[in-house]
């Protein structure tokens, strides 16, 4: 199988990059000057050659993992967060169908296009009837749908993943990133919102893992996964571990809630249970190994 990842220097990408390569033929694409890799495309943001790419090497599958993922950003910037999201797939399916190139298609979308779910936990049907509190996913959600319409319209393979709290070790930003700084830097520690804010967690590790189960088993026919845990885990304890490692130093919740955060999230896995998913990193042994890379790295 020939792969190639767009947006593969970022966190996603880099790891399912590392993921791939020991078993696949990996082809990269980003934005970044990068000198001496083989087998890696530099575009333009502005006019990226995507159909030239695809064309000239008939990948089998076209994993998409650029774009923003910052809701604060895209409610500052909601058109540069459309450009970035949006736009990107767009051109991507538009190269893979004049191409006629019969590549699969794998976006990864968000648990954003939930918005604030009613009732947890949270199935893939609730996005139909659900309203996202946040460009970011407004336009997920607008992706899911280009992917949707390719399958029917022009018969290319497609599927969206609905990545809920992905984290580990390389990740310079969200929760664990900001808790790190904070612990490792002051003394008094405010937090944002009351702490009862969930979150379903899941490692880089395991997000490769069921990615792989999504290629083996699902039917690419335009509809999207959640990749999760199936677990709620609250954000004081996520913050409890943090203390844990930095000789138990006091923490507060300023009751705050940031425009654009769901409350509560927790994801029906039963999919990816009935193909034989089973959890590989804890939070628990996520967050110390994620300290002690930052540590080292940060």
């Amino acid at each position: 199988m020939k792969v190639l990842i767009v947006g593969s220097e970022g966190f996603i990408g880099s790891h399912l990059f590392k993921f791939f390569s020991s078993k696949r033929t990996v082809h990269t694409c980003d934005f970044v000057d990068i000198r001496g890799r083989d087998n890696y495309f530099q575009v333009s943001p502005s006019d990226p050659n995507y159909l030239d790419i695809i064309k000239s090497n008939k990948y089998d599958l076209i994993i998409n993992c650029s774009g923003s993922a910052n809701v604060s950003k895209s409610l500052q910037h909601p058109i540069f967060d459309f450009e970035a999201n949006v736009n990107v797939v767009a051109r991507i399916l538009s190269a893979v169908l004049l191409s006629n190139v019969k590549s699969r298609f794998l976006n990864i979308s968000s648990a954003a296009v939930y918005g604030n779910p009613e009732n947890l936990p949270i199935y893939t049907e609730t996005a139909e009837d659900s309203i996202p509190i946040s460009p970011y996913g407004v336009h997920k959600r607008i992706t899911e749908v280009l992917l949707e319409n390719y399958y029917k319209s022009f018969n290319i393979p497609t599927c969206s993943l609905r990545l809920f709290s992905a984290y580990g070790n390389g990740q310079r930003k969200l929760l664990l990133w900001d808790l790190f700084k904070k612990f490792s830097e002051g003394n008094s520690i405010e937090l944002f919102g009351t702490g009862n804010e969930s979150r379903d967690y899941i490692h880089i590790d395991d997000i490769c893992q069921q990615l792989e189960l999504v290629l083996e088993n699902a039917n690419f026919k335009g509809e999207a996964y959640n990749i999760a845990n199936g677990e709620e885990v609250f954000v004081k304890d996520v913050a409890g571990l943090f203390s844990n490692c930095f000789q138990n130093k006091k923490f507060e919740f300023n009751g705050l809630v940031r425009e654009g955060d769901p409350l509560n999230w927790k994801a029906d896995i039963s999919v990816m249970k009935d193909w034989g998913y089973k959890q590989t990193v804890p939070i628990e042994i996520g967050v110390n190994r994620y300290i002690q890379w930052a540590q080292e790295n940060g």
